[in-house]
């Protein structure tokens, strides 16, 4: 047998104090799927858990008939790209840190604990029943107008109106079946912080942007001393901006 038949081995690390990875068959089937960066589930001992796949390989330090296949895969594509999923193995690397912990640190506990990576967003509209009845022109409270008004321009999240004060009136057309909820994919969030319009700093933020960022084309090491709710992330945030523009 080649080494190009030589079945690949999933390098696993999980969210232990384990400083090595693990090794495992790739799930039944799935061989050609699986990638770095991808969480399945492996059992381990007489419990399963899940791990994250770092790396292929052709061998492994056990015989293959011991190694244990992977049960499942959780994910049709890699959770990270190539320059997250990077920056984490340095992060475990240069913290002397079990990689599995640093990856699970870097999602959310659903999605730690086996849940799929796939999110909805649950969205109102004015239903088939509402539209008929609000052309008949029915007196409307304030709140309940509003609401009206707002959706007739196209579905929205509840958080959106929710600046409207207009929960408790949703809820009262959701009662008479003039409005209804569905769930569509959540979009991916976009790269760097889009096209929004940042709040402006304060002296003693603006300050502190500027003497660092006059570092920004070395190595330099900084302190930003403030109590919580002083506004030290929105300098991170402004400070990180300026690098990737």
């Amino acid at each position: 047998m080649t080494p190009d038949d030589n079945p690949l081995i999933l390098q696993v690390a999980l969210a232990a104090r384990l400083r090595q990875t693990l090794d495992y068959l790739p799930p039944d089937g799935l061989a050609g799927q699986v990638r770095p960066g991808m969480r399945v589930e492996v059992p381990l001992g007489r419990r399963s858990a899940v791990g994250y796949v770092v790396g292929l390989a052709r061998e492994s330090s056990l015989p293959r008939a011991r190694l244990r296949p992977a049960q499942s895969l959780l994910d049709p594509e890699p959770l990270w790209d190539d320059a997250v999923f990077g920056l984490l193995g340095w992060a475990a690397a240069y913290y002397h840190h079990p990689l599995g912990e640093v990856l699970a640190a870097a999602l959310p506990a659903a999605l730690r604990d086996g849940a799929a990576a796939t999110a909805e967003v649950t969205l109102w509209q004015l239903s088939a029943a509402g539209l008929e009845a609000l052309a008949e022109g029915p007196r409307l409270g304030k709140r309940q107008q509003e609401l009206v008004t707002r959706l007739r321009d196209g579905p929205a999240t509840a958080e959106a109106l929710s600046g409207l004060a207009l929960r408790e009136a949703l809820r009262g057309l959701a009662r008479r079946g003039w409005v209804e909820s569905f769930a569509e994919p959540e979009p991916p969030p976009a790269a760097g912080r889009g096209t929004s319009i940042p709040p402006p700093l304060t002296d003693a933020q603006r300050g502190a942007c500027e003497a660092v960022a006059g570092s920004l084309g070395g190595f330099a090491a900084w302190l930003l001393h403030g109590v919580t709710g002083s506004g030290k992330t929105e300098v991170y945030l402004q400070l990180i901006q300026k690098v990737l523009d």
